[in-house]
């Protein structure tokens, strides 16, 4: 009776200690806050002004004002047309119960930029959608919030489609114009599906800035830079902090295309790129010099290429899917033609956070250089790094000696074997 009474004992501490560490799970908050968004445009273009981006969407705010502030996602159509699409996807990094989905349109633009129809899914894993709501044409007004209510469900992400304008943006054109201020998703993270925290690493840290050159159509063959790396984690975005780019009207020359494309490495340079790439995405004609912080949001295969900040410095390849920890090669090209030039950041190799042990860059022909070795930054799902490079197949990276392996299961252990050690105190002190 005493050793039953001691493991009753155990057991309901247990138990405590794993109720106070929930406790937070069970409080409903905005789940999209902040999380990744991507669009799809049938028939459209995305307003062109800094202030109109897809992740001001789920950025918590709705402002009035267009002094530089955050107002929301826009997108237009030309007069006439009546074939288009919309789509905004936002993937919320875990699994979560949904319980409401508020919809805040555009404080600044008239009624008749609210969007007409638009529809509202959600889906556990992103490729099976389910309609949980759905807005009339004129029933959302300009300022308005709306709140639609739904059953509980389990979710990863959410999906805003538009069909149709409510009326014409107000301007002799005749365009349309759609717009929404943010959406915000309430629910609770699931039970045993914490959703990792993201961890972005880069190649190099503050210090001598120099840049590399991509010219199409080069003598050199310089229009190419090559970047190898290996993570112990997963991925989910290949990013460059800032570029700068041709600029016909001031030096007659063509504007820069940017094409990145993500391979998973395989024995060799020569195999690797024979294969096909993981995630591939080009942008075509950049705006240049001109313009440094204009808005990049182009679909294509595996991945988008967007803008890397809010500012729209710099791009991003942001992957549909996470890529597999293991050992990739990126390679970002300029082939607009001769005359043009995409410029990437570069560091001097004193001020690189990893030498060619864990990052090799290959530019004029595939010969590896370190004195062009380009900024750039992995968005990671866990926390992790990049790890030593495998010379020989390119291995599959996994955890690479991550101390952080397994502490989820040590801090279990660990509550339980202080449980059990309080149990035979309790034993001690009252049964003797």
């Amino acid at each position: 009776m005493k050793k039953l009474t001691a493991l009753l004992v155990a057991l309901a501490m247990l138990l405590t200690l794993t109720a106070l560490g929930s406790l937070s799970s069970f409080a409903e908050e905005n789940v999209a806050l902040n999380k990744p968004v991507t669009v799809e445009l049938h028939n459209g273009v995305e307003a062109p002004a800094s202030y109109w981006r897809p992740e001001f969407l789920v950025d918590g705010l709705a402002q009035d004002t267009t002094d530089g502030n955050a107002l929301g996602w826009a997108f237009g159509t030309a007069n006439g047309v009546t074939d288009f699409s919309a789509n905004a996807y936002i993937n919320l990094g875990g699994v979560y119960t949904i319980t409401s989905i508020k919809v805040v349109a555009m404080k600044w633009l008239p009624d008749t930029t609210v969007p007409g129809p638009y529809t509202l899914y959600l889906s556990n894993g992103g490729e099976t959608w389910t309609k949980v709501a759905a807005n009339g044409a004129g029933e959302h007004g300009a300022g308005q919030t709306k709140t639609y209510t739904v059953d509980p469900v389990d979710a990863t992400h959410v999906r805003l489609e538009i069909t149709a304008h409510s009326g014409h943006w107000p301007d002799p054109s005749g365009a349309s114009l759609s717009g929404l201020g943010d959406i915000e998703v309430y629910g609770t993270k699931k039970s045993g599906s914490d959703a990792p925290t993201p961890v972005e690493i880069s190649s190099a840290s503050a210090g001598d800035v120099k840049n590399v050159w991509l010219r199409s159509n080069q003598p050199t063959d310089s229009d190419t830079m090559k970047i190898l790396f290996r993570t112990n984690k997963d991925f989910t975005q290949f990013s460059i902090p800032a570029f700068w780019a041709s600029n016909p009207p001031t030096y007659g020359s063509l504007k820069a295309n940017i094409e990145v494309s993500l391979y998973k490495f395989d024995k060799d340079l020569e195999t690797t790129l024979k294969g096909t790439p993981v995630a591939s995405a080009k942008y075509l004609e950049s705006l240049g010099d001109n313009n440094l912080a204009e808005p990049i949001n182009v679909k294509g295969t595996g991945a988008t290429l967007t803008s890397y900040n809010k500012n729209n410095h710099g791009f991003a390849l942001v992957l549909d899917e996470p890529a597999k920890a293991g050992q990739y090669l990126a390679v970002i090209r300029n082939d607009a033609g001769e005359g043009s030039y995409l410029v990437l950041p570069s560091l001097a190799a004193a001020s690189a956070t990893y030498d060619t042990k864990f990052i090799k860059y290959f530019f004029n022909s595939d010969e590896e250089s370190f004195e062009e070795a380009v900024q750039f930054s992995i968005s990671l799902v866990d926390n992790g790094s990049f790890v030593e490079l495998d010379n020989g197949s390119g291995g599959q990276g996994g955890e690479g000696g991550n101390p952080s392996t397994g502490s989820k299961a040590f801090a279990f252990a660990a509550i339980i074997t202080l449980a059990l050690a309080a149990a035979v105190v309790f034993k001690k002190r009252i049964f003797g």
